[in-house]
C-alpha cells in the first residue's frame, strides 16, 4: 500500500495545562458602549475563539488545534465562558460580529473577570463599573456647595441615587408624587456634576407650570433663565 503525504505532517501533542482566559473592555465609537474582548490561550498559543465556542456548544470533550496541540475542554471555566459570551451576544447586534457591553452589564463583566486575567480596561469603564459594583451606599455625596436650598431626608436620598447613576454613566427615572421636590433634587444633581466638571454645557430643565415656583431664581449654570421665564409669562 502506498500512502501519499501532502504538506507537512503534524506532531500531535496532548496538553494538560489549564487554558488562560484574557478579557478586555475598551472604549467603543458609541459613548454608551464598550468593546468586549475575550481571548483564550494554552501554552502560549491562542485558541481560535469561534472554533472553541462551537466545540463547547456541541459539548465535545477535546479540541485539536491546527498546530497539533489537543486538550480537554471539559472544564467548568470554559463552560461558564460560553454561557457568558452567549449572554453578551444576546445584548448586541449579531451582524456587527463584535461583542459589546454597557455599564448595565457590570455583573456580566465581573463574572468574566473572575474567570481569568483582565488584560485591558479603559479608564472610563473601570471608573463606571467600580462605582456600580461598590453600591449606592459607598461614599454618599453631600449636597453641592452652591445649592441654595435645604434637602429633606427623602430628597437627599433621591439626590444621592441620581448622583450614583450619574457617576456610573447610567440614566434613570426619578418618579414621585407631585410637589415632593423632584425638580430641586434634579437641579442638585446637575449642580454637583457642574461643580465636579462633568457638565460644562447649559442644561435644559423642562417643568410644568405649577412647578415653576419651585425653581431657584438663578438656576445653576443658566443666568438667563430668569429673563426667559419673565418673557414666557408676558412680563
Amino acid at each position: 500500500m502506498v500512502v501519499d503525504v501532502a504538506g507537512e505532517t503534524v506532531e500531535y501533542r496532548h496538553s494538560e495545562t489549564a487554558p488562560v482566559i484574557r478579557v478586555s473592555a475598551t472604549d467603543a465609537e458609541q459613548a454608551d458602549w464598550f468593546d468586549l474582548g475575550v481571548t483564550v490561550e494554552i501554552d502560549g498559543e491562542q485558541i481560535p475563539f469561534q472554533q472553541l465556542f462551537v466545540a463547547l456548544a456541541r459539548e465535545e470533550s477535546h479540541l485539536v488545534l491546527d498546530s497539533g496541540t489537543y486538550f480537554s475542554i471539559d472544564r467548568p471555566e470554559l463552560d461558564q465562558l460560553r454561557r457568558l459570551i452567549e449572554e453578551a451576544r444576546d445584548l448586541t447586534d449579531r451582524e456587527s460580529g463584535r461583542l459589546r457591553v454597557t455599564t448595565y452589564q457590570a455583573g456580566l463583566w465581573e463574572e468574566l473577570a473572575a474567570l481569568g486575567v483582565v488584560e485591558v480596561q479603559s479608564e472610563r469603564w473601570g471608573n463606571a463599573v467600580g462605582r456600580l459594583l461598590a453600591g449606592e451606599d459607598a461614599d454618599p455625596p453631600a449636597p453641592p456647595a452652591g445649592l441654595a436650598a435645604t434637602l429633606r431626608p427623602y430628597q437627599l436620598e433621591s439626590y444621592r441615587w441620581l448622583a450614583y447613576l450619574w457617576d456610573a454613566g447610567l440614566g434613570g427615572i426619578l418618579a414621585d408624587d407631585m410637589g415632593l421636590g423632584k425638580t430641586v433634587q434634579t437641579l442638585a444633581a446637575v449642580l454637583r456634576a457642574r461643580e465636579y466638571g462633568t457638565v460644562t454645557a447649559p442644561v435644559l430643565v423642562v417643568a410644568p407650570h405649577i412647578g415653576r415656583g419651585q425653581l431657584p431664581r438663578k438656576p445653576p449654570g443658566s443666568p438667563r433663565a430668569k429673563r426667559r421665564r419673565r418673557r414666557a409669562d408676558g412680563e
